[in-house]
């Protein structure tokens, strides 16, 4: 499961398959992660960032976030002052 924000509103969803499988692997791997981009189901461009949550030596949990990748590009276009930036994302 995962909490999202909504308004002022916190709210409780199941994780979509594509979220599990990534979850799969960070559990294997144990450090983090950054997928693929993809649409999201309310239509944005979206990479999903992991990183594992470690106690004693061993994953006990997932910290994660869907990255916006429109809106993290356009944060350096309007903050960058040579106008256009490109932006790479490496993990």
């Amino acid at each position: 499961m995962y909490f999202k924000k909504s308004g002022n509103q916190i709210i409780k969803s199941e994780l979509l398959e594509k979220h599990l499988v990534l979850i799969e692997k960070l559990m294997i791997h144990g450090k983090e992660m950054i997928s693929t981009p993809y649409w999201s189901s309310d239509n944005r461009i979206v990479a999903t960032v992991l990183v594992p949550v470690v106690k004693d030596g061993g994953v006990v949990g997932v910290l994660g976030t869907d990255l916006d990748l429109y809106h993290f590009q356009q944060h350096f276009y309007d903050n960058e002052s040579l106008g256009r930036a490109y932006v790479t994302i490496i993990s």
